[in-house]
């Protein structure tokens, strides 16, 4: 029953767009609506009465009321704890709408399909399409600090390599390198002018970063020890992506000091070298210019040392030229010996 009335009053309208072009007379079908009163008052010859406002000479008026907010106070986004905050791997449409918070690219895409830099200052493509060289803008700062560098870049899309979210675009991606601080080149297997295009992927910090922290009147609370379970997720997916890239190679990721690590970087270092494919770094300048304040989490994991970093230092100065600064040199290449640790010099002069 309904459907015919539906399609009555769907006739009545297309044939009342027609009358209004043609002058049809549709009184044939519109009086089968008409009710019995309507009928009664057609057949005595009554006008039908029509409703007129009080004031007729100009139509009422509504007012309505709205209100207008000039400031923001606050917003929230969806988050879904179990998927993490992987940029890589995580596939969570909710929570990929928070990494335009976190993350940026190297280039994206606008709305003509280009491929706008973004960490990127310009790119070249070979003539044979082979080969993609990316420079990058200086000076640009993780949110910790941190220079960003060709090295990052280079780590981030391994990481993006085979995985579940970005794996497919590198699939033709054979060489992944950085001759220079700020220039990445790839090479593919096939012609890829576009290849910039792909790499819309997020940028992380290759370093263990202690984050970003809310100051109180009595301490400072980093956000990722106030999520461990999230930063925890991380940890695990870092661990993930070096065994399988390293799977069989003999190469391991030393891991090392610089300013002091947190109490929730330090229980990820120990849940990191649980794995065969992570060792310590001991830079002994970073460490000095830091009050030693690591010596005792190094001791503790003495046997994870597989790498040294040379440099002597004073105060706050550090990467000088052995001898010219206060550290006791033999006793830290010593114990680099007694371990088995490679040591590299890294003194930064105008002569070196």
């Amino acid at each position: 029953m309904k459907r015919k009335i539906c399609a009555a009053i769907a006739l009545v309208l297309a044939l009342g767009l027609l009358s209004g072009c043609s002058g049809i007379d549709l009184s044939w079908f519109t009086s089968k609506f008409k009710t019995e009163s309507q009928r009664e008052q057609e057949a005595a010859g009554i006008e039908p009465e029509t409703p007129v406002s009080e004031d007729s000479s100009e139509p009422e008026g509504t007012a309505i009321t709205t209100e207008v907010y000039s400031e923001l106070d606050h917003f929230g986004l969806a988050y879904q704890l179990s998927y993490g905050l992987d940029p890589y791997n995580c596939q969570s449409l909710c929570n990929r709408v928070i990494f335009s918070f976190l993350y940026e690219p190297l280039f994206a895409v606008d709305q003509t399909y280009q491929a706008v830099p973004i960490l990127a200052e310009s790119y070249e493509v070979s003539g044979d399409g082979l080969t993609t060289t990316i420079r990058l803008h200086d000076n640009v700062r993780f949110h910790d600090g941190t220079k960003m560098t060709a090295q990052d870049v280079v780590y981030s899309l391994h990481c993006a390599e085979g995985s579940a979210y970005y794996g497919n675009r590198l699939i033709y991606v054979t060489d992944i390198a950085a001759p220079s601080g700020d220039t990445v080149v790839l090479t593919t297997s096939v012609a890829y002018e576009c290849l910039p295009l792909l790499l819309d992927m997020p940028i992380v910090n290759m370093h263990l970063p202690k984050g970003v922290y809310i100051t109180l009147p009595e301490e400072k609370v980093y956000l990722y020890q106030r999520y461990a379970a999230e930063y925890a997720l991380a940890a695990e997916s870092l661990c993930a992506v070096c065994e399988r890239m390293l799977a069989g190679s003999g190469v391991r990721v030393a891991i090392e000091n610089t300013s002091g690590f947190a109490p929730h970087e330090r229980q990820t270092i120990r849940e990191l070298l649980r794995s065969e494919v992570f060792g310590l770094t001991l830079d002994i300048g970073h460490s000095h210019t830091a009050g030693n304040c690591d010596e005792s989490f190094y001791r503790e994991l003495d046997s994870k040392l597989i790498h040294m970093h040379g440099h002597d230092a004073q105060g706050s100065r550090c990467h000088l030229a052995l001898g010219d600064g206060d550290i006791d040199l033999a006793e830290r290449f010593a114990w680099a010996e007694r371990r088995g640790a490679r040591v590299v010099l890294e003194t930064k002069t105008v002569a070196a």
